[in-house]
């Protein structure tokens, strides 16, 4: 045996005797940033979803029926949205049904329908965030 090894062996045993066991850790490095970046997908989704409804109002009240693509787009959002836990679970039905009354209004081209729709969504929205915000 090398001389360098057995020093490297005995420091080696050395930590053994100084340091106990660890306990390990409530969460670990990846569930801390799993949960990060869950945060920040989540933030961003909520901000092109606050872009895409803002759009959606301004197209409603020029009188303009929205295109369907947006209201798919701001549908499949909400289902992305939906499927976060801890972030307004007893909004999420009613929110998903508003968003298939949306999308069946601008379908139609209901524009009073799709208006209400809209305003519906707007007062979820304030309460929901007044809530979990």
């Amino acid at each position: 045996m090398k001389k360098r090894d057995r020093k490297d062996k005995m420091r080696d045993k050395g930590k053994e005797k100084a340091c106990p066991q660890k306990r390990p850790a409530a969460t670990s490095h990846k569930q801390r940033k799993r949960s990060s970046a869950d945060k920040l997908a989540y933030k961003r989704l909520k901000k092109r979803m606050a872009a895409t409804f803002a759009l959606l109002g301004r197209e409603l009240a020029s009188g303009a029926v929205p295109q369907p693509q947006l209201v798919a787009d701001f549908k499949a959002d909400g289902q992305r949205m939906v499927a976060f836990p801890g972030r307004g679970e007893p909004h999420y039905t009613e929110f998903t049904s508003l968003c298939q009354q949306l999308a069946a209004a601008v379908e139609a081209g209901d524009i009073a329908a799709a208006r209400t729709a809209h305003a519906d969504l707007a007062r979820l929205k304030k309460a929901c965030h007044a809530r979990y915000k």
